[in-house]
Formats: C-alpha cells, sequence, structure tokens
C-alpha cells in the first residue's frame, strides 16, 4: 500500500494515487472478493485523513459561493459515510468508495493555483455587465475556456450566477444573461436551491420535445400529494451539477448555556475535563453526574460542554430523557428528535431501525450528547452515537451503575459547600443585596441544604424585590420550612419544596394560577400564545405573567424560536411541584378545563394550517369545547411551515392526552390536521401512533368517515414504512367501509392507494385493475362537479384523475405499452401544471422521460429527463431529484451510454443517502453490479 502512503495534503501526487486504488475496487472487483477490497477500502479510508484538512481549507475559501460551500460542505459530510454494521458488505463498500472518490477528484481539481469560486463569478459578472460574451446562448465550453477552469469549477459559477439573476435560462434551456446584473458579491438568501439544472443545448431538430415549458421560478413550497419523503433542501452532485443548495442543517449547538452566576465546580471541572480529553480510548466516552434533584448535575454538564465546545466537530446535541409527566420520555420520540437534527427526511417507525439510523448518522464526526435526566442505563445505551471520538455526558438523579461496564466515568455532584452557597446567593441576588446580615445569608444556605435550584429561587426573589430584605427573606423560608426528613434524598426533596413553596406563595395571584397550570399541561414547553390560551388570557397578559414566573426562578429560557418568540421550559422539580400545587387548589373541572382549552387551541391553529398547506384534504368538521379567539399566529405557507416545525415536539402529547382523557373528537380531529405535517417530515413512528390512537377515537366517537380517513392515510403511512402487506390490509378495509356508505370519493382513493401500494410492493400487474377502477370513479366525480359549477371540486377530481394516469403509465411501461404511457403522462403533466401542482407535474415528467425511452425516442427522452430534474432541482424536493436522476440514468443505460448513466445514479445515491436509507441502498446495490440496472 506505499503507492498512496505520504505526502502533504496539498501534494498534487496523492490524490492521483489513492484514486488508482480506489478505481481497483469497482464493482466486479468487490463482487468477487469482497473482504479484501474492504480492507483494501480501510487503508484508503485511514490515508484520506490526510487531505480533509484541504477540503477544509477550500471550504473556508469559499464562503462566497453558495454552490461552491454546498458542494464542500456535502463532500467533508460524506467522506466518512456512516453505514450500519448490519449492511450488507458489498452496499457498504459501494457507498464508502464513491464518497472518498468524490472529495479525492475535488481536491486534485482544487491544487494550486486554486481560484476560488467566488473570484471566478465576480469574472463573469463584469464580463455580462460590460458585454465581454459574445450574444446568443452562453456555452458551458466557452465560458470554462475563458476563466481557464474545468468544466466543473465552470458548472459551480454559473449554479451561483443563475441563483442570484445574473444569468436566466431562456425556454429553450440556454443560458443567456439575466434580467438583474450584479457587479458585486451576491448575498445568498434561503436556505434552497433554485432553478439552476445543467447548461442544455438547443434540442436537435425533431426531438419531439420542443413544446414542453421551461422551468418557473424557484420555489421552495412543496404542493401537492408526495408519496415518500419531501425534504426541502437539494445538493451539489460530482459531474452532472443540477443545484447549488444548503448542505443540510447547520452543525448543531442544542446544549443550553450555562448561567452566568455559575460558581465553583472547578475541581469537578478539572476532572471531568482529563477524562474527556483522553486519547486511545476505543469507542465512546461516557461522563455520568448523578446526583438529588436541584444539585445542578445539568448546569455542571452545560459548563464543561461549553469549555469542550470546539473539539467536537459534529457539534453538540441534548436531550431531556424525562418527559412532560415525569416519566421516561419514549426511545422512539429521542432517536426521532436527535436523528433529526443532523439529517432530514425520513424517519422509520422502528426503534432497532431508527438506532441503527442514529448510530450511522453520528459515524462520520465525532459529537458531544447531553442525556440530561435519564432513568436508566438501557435508556442511554439506546441512545450512544456510534463511531469513536464522541463523547456522551449523562445526568440522573439516581446512579445508574450499570453504565460502569460501558466504559463511563461515575461522577457524583454533590451539594455546595456553605462558602460557595453563599457566593452563588450573592451573585443571583445581585450587588449588595447579601452583606448586610450574614446570618440570615447562612440561615438561607442552611435551608437550602447547598441546592443551587434552591439557592437561584432565594437568589431570584431577593433580586425581584428590592423592598425585601435578606433577613426577611429568611424568616419567610423558615416559616414555609419542611419538616427534614431521616432519609437523604427525602431531605434534600424537602429542601427544594421549601423554596419551591416560598417562591410559589410569594406570586401575584394570577401568576401563581399560570404557574399552576403550566405543571398540568401534556408539552414539552411552551410560550406566549399557547399559555395564553390554556389559561385563558390575552397575549400581553400571558407574557407578562411568563416573565414574572422567569424572573421568579421557577421558568428558564428554552431560547428562541422565528415563529413562537420566546419559549419557556420549567424545571423538572418546578413542573412536580406545579402539578401538585395544581392538584391540591382546584379542582377536577378546572385542571381538565386547562388541559382542554390547550387542546383547543392546538386543533385550530392545526385545522389553520392543514387548509392553508393541503386544501384538497378532505374538511371534516371541527368541535370545540373553548373555541379560541385570537388570530392564529401565521397568514402565509412560510410562516404555517415554521408554526408546525416550532411545535412539532408537541404534537404527539397533544394527541395522547386527548386519548387519555376520553376526549375522542378531540383526538381524531388533531390527527386528522396534523396530514400537512406527517406529510412533509415523514416521521413514521409519530405517524402511526397517532393514526392509531385516532382512529380508536372516532370508533368511539361514532364518526364512521373520520375513521375511514385516518385509516386511509394510515395505510399511506405504513406504505411509506414500507409495510406493504398491513398498508394493503387498511386499504381494503377502507375500500370495504366507503362501498357500505356510499361514499365515490372515499372508494376512488382507497382504489388508487391499493394500486399506489400495489406498485410499491412491486407488482404491477395487481396495481392495474385498482388503479383503472380508481381512475373512472374520479373522471366521474369531476365529470359532475363541472356540471354542477363546483369548480373547486372539479379542480381536485382533474388532480385525482391526473395521479391515477400517472400511476397507470408506470403499470403500462411495465407491460411494454409505452406508447399509452406516453399518452397517459403528456395528459397528467397539461392537467397537473394547469392546477399547479408542480410536484406531482414533475413526477409526470421524470416518467415520461422513461416512456419516451420505452417507445425509441431517445432525444425526447433524455430531454424530459433533464427537464424532470431541473425542475425537482428548482423545487428543492430531494426524494424526487433523486429519483428522477435515476430515472434519467436508466434512459442513457438503455441506449448503451453507461458513463453518465453511472455518474447520475452516483448523485442519486449521494442525495439519497441523508434522506433515505432504502432508496440508497438500493442504488448502492446496483452501481455495484457490473451493469447498474434495476
Amino acid at each position: 500500500m506505499s503507492d498512496i502512503s505520504g505526502g502533504d495534503g496539498d501534494d498534487p501526487g496523492c490524490p492521483e494515487r489513492a484514486l488508482r486504488l480506489l478505481r481497483s475496487l469497482g464493482g466486479q472487483h468487490a463482487a468477487r472478493s469482497p473482504v479484501v477490497a474492504a480492507r483494501h477500502l480501510g487503508t484508503v479510508r485511514e490515508h484520506i485523513r490526510r487531505w480533509l484538512p484541504t477540503a477544509h481549507r477550500r471550504r473556508a475559501e469559499a464562503a462566497r459561493s453558495l454552490a461552491d460551500r454546498a458542494r464542500w460542505d456535502a463532500l467533508i459530510a460524506a467522506t466518512v459515510p456512516a453505514v450500519d454494521p448490519g449492511e450488507p458488505p458489498l452496499t457498504h463498500l459501494t457507498v464508502e468508495r464513491f464518497a472518498l472518490r468524490d472529495l479525492l477528484r475535488a481536491i486534485r481539481d482544487s491544487r494550486p493555483p486554486y481560484i476560488p469560486v467566488a473570484v471566478l463569478a465576480d469574472r463573469v459578472r463584469a464580463g455580462v455587465a460590460d458585454g465581454t460574451y459574445p450574444p446568443g446562448p452562453l456555452r458551458l465550453g466557452y465560458l470554462a475556456e475563458h476563466l481557464g477552469v474545468s468544466l466543473s469549477q465552470a458548472r459551480l459559477v454559473i449554479a451561483d450566477l443563475l441563483t442570484e439573476g445574473t444569468l436566466r435560462r431562456d425556454r429553450g434551456g440556454c443560458l443567456v444573461p439575466g434580467a438583474r446584473f450584479c457587479p458585486g458579491p451576491a448575498v445568498m438568501r434561503g436556505a434552497a436551491g433554485t432553478a439552476v439544472g445543467p447548461v442544455v443545448f438547443p434540442p436537435p431538430a425533431g426531438a419531439g420535445m420542443s413544446a414542453l415549458p421551461a422551468p418557473g421560478r424557484s420555489d421552495n413550497r412543496v404542493g401537492g400529494v408526495v408519496h415518500g419523503p419531501v425534504v426541502q433542501a437539494g445538493h451539489i452532485g460530482s459531474v452532472h451539477f443540477h443545484a447549488p443548495v444548503a448542505a443540510g442543517p447547520p452543525v448543531p449547538r442544542q446544549v443550553p448555556p450555562p448561567p452566568g452566576t455559575f460558581t465553583d465546580r472547578t475541581a469537578d471541572l478539572e476532572a471531568l475535563t482529563v477524562f474527556a480529553r483522553q486519547t486511545g480510548v476505543a469507542g465512546v466516552r461516557i461522563v455520568v453526574l448523578h446526583g438529588v434533584p436541584g444539585v445542578g448535575a445539568s448546569t455542571l454538564a452545560a459548563r464543561l460542554l461549553e469549555e469542550l465546545r470546539e473539539e467536537f466537530p459534529g457539534g453538540q446535541l441534548y436531550a431531556d430523557l424525562t418527559g412532560p409527566d415525569g416519566h421516561p420520555a419514549g426511545t422512539g420520540e429521542l432517536l426521532g428528535y436527535l436523528l433529526r437534527s443532523l439529517h432530514p427526511g425520513e424517519l422509520p417507525s422502528g426503534i432497532r431501525e431508527r438506532a441503527a439510523w442514529w448510530r450511522s448518522a453520528t459515524a462520520r464526526q465525532p459529537v458531544a450528547l447531553l442525556l440530561d435526566h435519564a432513568h436508566t442505563a438501557d435508556q442511554v445505551r439506546t441512545l450512544l452515537p456510534g463511531g469513536p471520538g464522541h463523547l456522551v455526558v449523562v445526568t440522573s438523579p439516581r446512579l445508574p451503575a450499570d453504565l460502569a461496564r460501558d466504559g463511563a466515568l461515575l461522577h457524583p455532584v454533590t451539594p455546595l459547600a456553605p462558602p460557595d452557597a453563599a457566593a452563588l446567593l450573592a451573585r443571583i441576588a445581585g450587588l449588595g443585596r447579601t452583606g448586610g446580615d450574614p446570618g440570615a445569608v447562612r440561615a438561607i444556605v442552611g435551608l437550602s441544604a447547598g441546592l443551587p435550584l434552591a439557592l437561584g429561587i432565594a437568589g431570584a426573589a431577593l433580586a425581584a424585590r428590592p423592598d425585601q430584605s435578606v433577613t426577611e427573606t429568611a424568616a419567610a423560608l423558615s416559616a414555609t420550612a419542611h419538616t427534614a426528613p431521616s432519609d437523604r434524598d427525602d431531605r434534600f426533596g424537602a429542601a427544594v419544596n421549601t423554596f419551591l413553596d416560598h417562591a410559589h406563595q410569594s406570586l401575584p395571584a394570577p401568576a401563581a394560577r399560570v404557574y399552576r397550570t403550566l405543571g398540568l399541561l401534556f408539552s414539552h414547553d411552551t410560550d406566549t400564545e399557547l399559555t395564553a390560551a390554556a389559561c385563558d388570557l390575552t397575549p400581553d397578559e400571558a407574557r407578562q405573567h411568563l416573565d414574572t414566573l422567569a424572573r421568579a426562578g421557577l421558568l428558564h429560557h428554552g431560547g428562541g424560536d422565528p415563529q413562537r418568540g420566546e419559549v419557556f421550559v420549567l424545571h423538572t422539580a418546578a413542573r412536580a411541584h406545579a402539578r401538585r400545587a395544581a392538584e391540591e387548589s382546584g379542582t377536577a373541572g378546572e385542571r381538565e378545563e386547562a388541559v382542554r382549552r390547550a387542546l383547543d387551541w392546538y386543533l385550530s391553529v392545526l385545522t389553520a394550517a392543514e387548509r392553508l398547506l393541503t386544501p384538497t384534504h378532505r374538511h371534516l368538521p371541527r368541535t370545540y369545547a373553548h373555541p379560541p379567539q385570537a388570530p392564529v399566529p401565521f397568514t402565509g405557507t412560510d410562516g404555517a411551515g415554521a408554526w408546525l416545525n416550532g411545535h412539532r415536539d408537541n404534537f404527539l402529547p397533544a394527541v395522547r392526552a386527548a386519548h387519555g382523557l376520553g376526549l375522542h373528537a378531540t383526538c381524531w380531529q388533531l390527527v386528522h390536521a396534523l396530514w400537512p405535517h406527517l406529510r412533509l417530515v415523514h416521521d413514521y413512528a409519530l405517524w402511526i401512533e397517532a393514526h392509531t390512537l385516532g382512529r380508536e377515537a372516532a370508533r368511539a366517537d361514532g364518526h364512521r368517515l373520520a375513521e375511514r380517513e385516518l385509516l386511509n392515510t394510515l395505510g399511506i403511512g405504513l406504505r411509506g414504512d414500507a409495510r406493504h402487506a398491513e398498508a394493503i390490509t387498511a386499504f381494503d378495509d377502507v375500500l370495504a367501509l366507503a362501498r357500505e356508505d356510499g361514499d365515490q370519493r372515499g372508494e376512488a382513493q382507497a382504489l388508487h392507494d391499493l394500486g399506489a401500494t400495489r406498485l410499491a410492493a412491486d407488482d404491477p400487474r395487481a396495481a392495474r385493475p385498482p388503479l383503472q377502477e380508481a381512475r373512472a370513479l374520479r373522471a366521474a366525480l369531476a365529470g359532475n362537479a363541472a356540471a354542477s359549477g363546483d369548480e373547486a371540486g372539479a379542480r381536485t377530481f382533474r388532480r385525482a384523475v391526473a395521479l391515477s394516469d400517472t400511476a397507470l403509465a408506470q403499470v403500462d411501461l411495465d407491460a411494454g405499452a409505452a406508447r399509452e404511457a406516453v399518452g397517459r403522462l403528456t395528459s397528467a403533466r397539461a392537467a397537473l401544471r394547469e392546477i399547479g401542482d408542480r410536484v406531482d407535474a414533475g413526477r409526470a415528467l421524470a416518467w415520461l422521460g422513461r416512456a419516451y425511452a420505452a417507445a425509441g425516442d431517445d432525444p425526447a427522452a433524455v430531454q424530459a429527463g433533464e427537464r424532470a430534474v431541473d425542475e425537482f432541482t428548482a423545487l428543492g424536493v430531494v426524494r424526487w431529484h433523486a429519483r428522477s436522476l435515476e430515472l434519467l440514468a436508466l434512459t442513457h443505460q438503455d441506449a448503451h451510454r453507461p458513463a453518465p448513466a453511472r455518474e447520475l445514479l452516483e448523485q442519486a445515491l449521494t442525495l439519497y443517502t441523508p434522506v433515505s436509507r432504502r432508496d440508497a441502498q438500493r442504488i448502492a446495490t446496483r452501481l455495484a453490479a457490473p451493469d447498474p440496472r434495476p
């Protein structure tokens, strides 16, 4: 292996030597000797680290170019792909080989003298503005030659200039000067790509596609029905460049910052830092901080991770392992939350599969993970990241000693010594507030038992009430003090409750009621609007009371959200205290009213988002015990999507709360209103549990139509989770119920979904009969709606006909009826474009390319396929961007052009990897074969 060893990261010879070795690990060689191939690949993977600093430097130099920056981000992120050990070795090998090869090619092509893409774009801007370039379409080759760069570098320049408007595409897809010239660096806005696409030359005469319109302007909204994950993001490919996009979520920095009043713990921090920084540790380093509630273990963990902030390139993640009800949080929900922090895209329903994805997602680079308020060692083990170099910090009120066999450092967190406790109290209370009466300070410290939570509450009270002396505060606390039990843990609990009781009793009556109500709520956190709804207040009143509780030390700020504003969280001990106080002071009716008001508010706002984002979703009734009076907190589709994203962790708790209280109508209506959120995030665990509860509630409520609707959307979720047999059973049941009820719309939908599921299960012959029935019913419904003057209904059913035609065309292709497929898809695309459903129109176009190929019209097939890629690039729909690349690759393969076919499949693999593991495995296996066909 000496041919790749040695050399500096900028040594131009190094990438070539490694590339030669990678080429020797092609699909046929890997298939013959996968063990040897995997060993050779491991050697390359070790040496690749020598060139990573070069890639990071190029990433820094690309700051002004969205396209170049996204390219380097994607290459770096994919350099050491995370592949679950249980995957087939051949799939593992293929994924890693292409990721390493792409990075090596990029480093080779950027050897000195290297000119950043942003500098090249400045030159083109100036040339467009002063007429340097010849009239007519701008050719990729001419631009590359003029700039003196490679074709791939020129594609990146074009991507940036298309994004900002310096260049545009004419109706033939050719590059021409745009409507807006930017003589200076472009200001990139937004997180999604715009209509960029490959440089397309004028189509040959008789290509059969001249009437195809050029892609419209960029729009990051997703419309229509998409079966499969929809992620509003994109990707940079290695050869056929299609879009400048963000490379995914930013590096996560989720650990709450420690308070500025953090005091002492110097010895703890020194010992923990030494352990965290030790080298040569195999696997994951685990630190367990255990101590009684309120002792400050979470704050110490946050302070430790702040010290180590720059040492984990994968970021710092946070998860609270205790739910709002005080019980352990669901493992599936925790894995889903952590996975969303690193990668957008679909989430499988199974916990084992989620855990495997989590280990794979974290194997790329080390992360620091804070697991707060853990209950058991097994709860922690399921969340351990994959690969070496990670640090996991666990806090727990009880000692999970079983983690010692995992190599964990078990570190007790003890109460503060009296001098440190007094110093903390003084820092929180403010300058000079505690200096007048040392005896009173000693009394407060003694009552607090040295617990920072208790001291924080006392200090906050002193800071908020400058008219009250420390002596008066000590006397009031002494009067409230609980009798100290003999048991150590109970003694510390009594100390915390003493200070919480005092804080609660010192609150103004309206703020105290808000505090008690928050203890009853099902949500993980709260904000102004949710608090106002639950407590029947105006937003201004709610904001004032939340500020009062925060100043009293009972709430802490959970960060800001662009849509929600300031978010507040109750400390675990304070939540339990508030719940007890509410149960002791209120009646059962009052407690249920607060929860019902919160549920009604969620139902109202979810319904507004549903009507805005999915207007064709079947409208079902909504019932409210307390109809919310405040306007919904958004006006457009972007605001609705941001609201859904901001509240996503509270939706399943809301459904569970309604189900647990026997609020059957509220429960199923919440699930029905969740449709746009589920359709966008494809969190199948949430999808399936919510629908199971909602369907039970609809049956208990006696609402037959709701039961059918939820059973149908449950089937869609099961199909997305690849549980095809269960999905078919669900759709069979829906079909029987719809026919019993004489509901032709529901019957047509069930038939269509049955056919679509048969297609997804690779059984096109069985898919044809239900799809044909569905199409006939939908066409009749469209005609009836048009005849009655119901234009909205007619549009809905015309769209439904087009979707059935798109599915039937795939059946036609399987049966060899290419011309029939061309006719169906041409008609379907025209209807969907007229309706404004850009996503499904793009799907029809992608399949139209395959239909032209099967009919023998290769030029039309290629042009349709490339146009579909352009459209999905513009929309930012990652999975269908990848699928359109895959379909176009098959067209090239049919025409005996293996090189472009392979390159397109490699791009599809890179796009699929973060959003659809199943699709990525399918493409990787195909690439490993000598002939990459299905």
